[in-house]
């Protein structure tokens, strides 16, 4: 059986294109929307005041909108897919040190503001919070998901908390701080 070589230019050629492909490509690393200068227009998953909510760390739920109206905190939660509230649990502060949390860092869930048990299940969940912050505040949204099959918790996509778990808040700056008002 007789072999048949590649001619010495194609093997280069094959060379090249191998080493070029391979090339080192720069991921951006997304912050805090709210805070973050983007040189490609925004993605839609990061216009301001939607969040990803994410279940059990990688699976996306649904959708979290923070919005203000008439000095209030209007907070919507709106499931995808099968995925259903059991219970959410929000808390917002002017400042992230004001959060009730553990010495680790992560959140003290059952020590938040809001807490609600959703009977029967629900989709779609709108709260209004009795705050009036004057400036930029943080706000987490939590909630106790099931998906028919299993229950999992899930985060409004945002910041870490300083902790050890994957719990995260959002960084909110409201229109009128934006406009200098």
């Amino acid at each position: 059986m007789r072999m048949r070589l590649l001619p010495s230019g194609v093997l280069l050629s094959l060379a090249a294109l191998i080493i070029t492909s391979c090339e080192k490509h720069e991921v951006a690393e997304i912050k805090d929307p709210a805070n973050v200068e983007y040189k490609m227009p925004v993605p839609p998953r990061y216009q301001k005041g939607k969040y990803i909510f994410w279940a059990a760390q990688n699976i996306q739920a649904g959708v979290v909108f923070v919005t203000e109206k008439n000095h209030s905190i209007i907070v919507d939660i709106i499931m995808e897919d099968n995925w259903q509230l059991a219970e959410s649990y929000v808390h917002a502060e002017q400042e992230l040190i004001d959060f009730p949390m553990y010495p680790t860092g992560d959140p003290m869930v059952e020590e938040f503001d809001y807490i609600t048990t959703h009977y029967p299940l629900t989709s779609h969940y709108t709260l209004v919070l009795n705050e009036d912050f004057y400036g930029s505040f943080d706000i987490a949204v939590h909630a106790d998901v099931v998906d028919g099959r299993t229950q999992e918790p899930a985060w409004a996509e945002g910041n870490l908390f300083p902790g050890i778990g994957w719990a995260m808040y959002v960084h909110y700056i409201p229109d009128g701080l934006n406009q200098g008002n």
